[in-house]
């Protein structure tokens, strides 16, 4: 009874009131949202024959455009807010270099740093932000803090050209989600008293071909002792049906990991790298608990089995309304995993991995629950993935206060959270891309931080992109393989250091 008060109180209400009236909606009307769209040289407004106004971004072979009309901060702040449209798109183009956009449908805020987050739309159940989607009605949820300020809303196509029709758009509020750092007694995580080692490591490639013998002499070598293997569908990873299947083919795949790791005193992270998109159906979710515990039954008993890492950066917002919020979900797969295997650990995680979402998540009754995050802060300087782009932000930086005290703050909720839950602290993924000036820095200030607090690791990642490459020099020109580059020492010092 208590776990599920405890989720109730964490998670706030499934279900929006058959009869809820909108808190806001964008009327297409009002001088100031006409003003906002003619400003917008791709948007037009057109009445369609039910009366309804209809607001049309039509941008021609490389343009992109959008409407940004202001939101009534006060209504938002403090409030989990359920986000609503109808979109119907075509002939959308790849936004080449960031999937993550094309259709946008988004709400930022200025937070109480003054840094603008840009919590948006995710997409169609098993579609993307690009191509052509029939009109549908769209959802999204967020729970916006009580510091958020000059809100806005961004309707459009971004890095992308085509067409796309956007109306009825509108938010509901419920209360927020509340933190179980402030419930008292705060509840504690329990583990067994022999668990796996600390775990230093790396995230893995894509493919096992990647992943051959010579590869775990590599890490090895390094005296890595972890290696997060992520189940990455290459293609049609958006179809459950299709990944259940996928996966079940990896079987063989991660027998194969499972011994060279003991060959190589390598543990190994069962990571499920899944599409969001997955989970925004009733279907897609009940495939996924499926699938755990398919791999349970599999990889229980198996040699240096470190953990099975649940799910992999989930979008939370972006579902079919009447499904459970999602720490009631992340649990059903935790007890969906116990049931056929009572011990191994268990990595459970918060909207898209956060360092800062962990506090809205219950400490689940379950034994040996690790929880993880994902490091790419600030993201403006680790994700400088443009390789062309001539000159590039570096770390540290005093007049954008980027250092390692800055590291140590944005880290600070986590911490919190390990200390008054007693929960284990997984860093997932941690990465700046090897051009930014001062990625060595970077990776060094972040490695200090996380042995100080005792908390497990994977850099992302080995052989994967050479992007993210540690093997790799920093010249964004070239694929010039440099062992004896910052990045990589700056690594190997935190891995072989005396313990």
């Amino acid at each position: 009874m208590y776990y599920r008060l405890l989720l109730f109180l964490l998670a706030g209400a499934c279900l929006l009131p058959a009869a809820a009236a909108p808190v806001w909606e964008c009327d297409f009307t009002r001088p100031e949202i006409r003003e906002a769209v003619r400003k917008s040289p791709c948007a037009s407004l057109k009445k369609g024959a039910d009366g309804v106004w209809t607001l049309v971004l039509d941008a021609p072979a490389g343009r992109s455009g959008a409407v940004t009309v202001p939101l009534p901060a006060g209504k938002l702040a403090g409030k989990y807010v359920t986000f609503e449209a109808e979109i119907a798109y075509r002939n959308v183009t790849y936004p080449v270099g960031a999937p993550w956009n094309g259709v946008k449908f988004m709400a930022s805020f200025l937070n109480g740093e003054g840094r603008r987050v840009y919590p948006q739309w995710d997409g169609f159940p098993q579609a993307e932000r690009w191509g052509r989607h029939d009109r549908r009605r769209a959802y999204w949820r967020y729970a916006y803090p009580a510091d958020a300020k000059d809100c806005e809303l961004t309707l459009g196509l971004e890095t992308s050209s085509g067409y796309a029709e956007f109306r009825n758009v509108r938010f509901f509020t419920e209360e927020a989600p509340v933190s179980i750092l402030t419930l008292s007694p705060v509840p504690k995580a329990r583990y067994d008293a022999v668990l796996p080692p600390r775990g230093r490591g790396v995230m893995s490639p894509f493919s096992i071909d990647r992943m051959d013998e010579d590869a775990f002499r590599t890490l090895a070598d390094w005296k890595v002792n972890l290696l997060r293997w992520q189940l990455n569908q290459p293609q049609g990873k958006g179809d459950p049906a299709s990944y259940a299947a996928w996966v079940r083919e990896q079987y063989s795949v991660l027998d194969r990991l499972f011994e060279m790791g003991e060959k190589y005193g390598i543990w190994i992270v069962v990571d499920l790298h899944l599409a969001s998109s997955i989970l925004q159906t009733a279907d897609g979710r009940d495939t996924v608990v499926e699938i755990w515990r398919g791999l349970a039954r599999h990889c229980k008993g198996k040699p240096m089995l470190w953990g099975y890492d649940l799910l992999n950066e989930p979008n939370t917002a972006s579902s079919e309304p009447g499904l459970e919020m999602f720490a009631e979900y992340q649990g059903r797969l935790v007890r969906a995993v116990r049931e056929i295997d009572p011990d191994t650990q268990v990595i459970v995680t918060g909207h898209y991995g956060s360092h800062g979402g962990l506090e809205f998540l219950p400490v689940y009754p379950e034994k040996n629950i690790v929880y993880t995050i994902h490091f790419y802060r600030p993201n403006e300087f680790t994700h400088q993935l443009d390789r062309r782009a001539g000159t590039f932000l570096r770390y540290p930086d005093a007049n954008r206060n980027w250092d390692k005290r800055y590291l140590r703050r944005m880290l600070a909720g986590t911490r919190e959270f390990q200390l008054k839950t007693g929960a284990r602290i997984y860093v997932g993924e941690f990465s700046a891309i090897r051009w930014a000036p001062g990625a060595d820095r970077y990776l060094r200030d972040s490695l200090e931080l996380f042995e100080e607090y005792g908390w497990d690791w994977s850099y992302h990642a080995f052989r994967e992109w050479d992007g993210w490459s540690l093997e790799h020099s920093g010249d964004p020109a070239g694929i010039r393989l440099d062992p004896e580059n910052g990045r990589l020492r700056a690594v190997l010092e935190a891995l072989r250091r005396e313990r």
